[in-house]
């Protein structure tokens, strides 16, 4: 359901278009990066990942959340130069 990928009010683009470099990194993993962008709402930054495998990783946290397994909600892909990250609560 497309539905589901939309914001829950308003825009995605206010949190799109901060710089990586100024926003906190709450979390470190192998091959990415969790940056608080405020408003209750992170970014999961993946290094060197395609976007078929991001994809795979947004379809998969949304259904996470949908089953109850996660209270993270994944909402949006975004791009930062070559890399891609995922829109999530916090």
């Amino acid at each position: 359901d497309k539905q589901k990928i939309f914001p829950p009010e308003g825009s995605w683009d206010q949190f799109k278009y901060n710089p990586v470099s100024v926003l906190e990194v709450i979390s470190r993993g192998e091959g990415f990066e969790v940056h608080d962008i405020g408003c209750g709402k992170a970014m999961k930054l993946f290094r060197n990942y395609t976007f078929e495998q991001i994809w795979q990783e947004f379809v998969q946290m949304k259904r996470a959340y949908e089953i109850g397994a996660s209270r993270q909600n994944a909402y949006s892909i975004v791009r930062f130069g070559n890399d891609y990250g995922v829109l999530t609560d916090i």
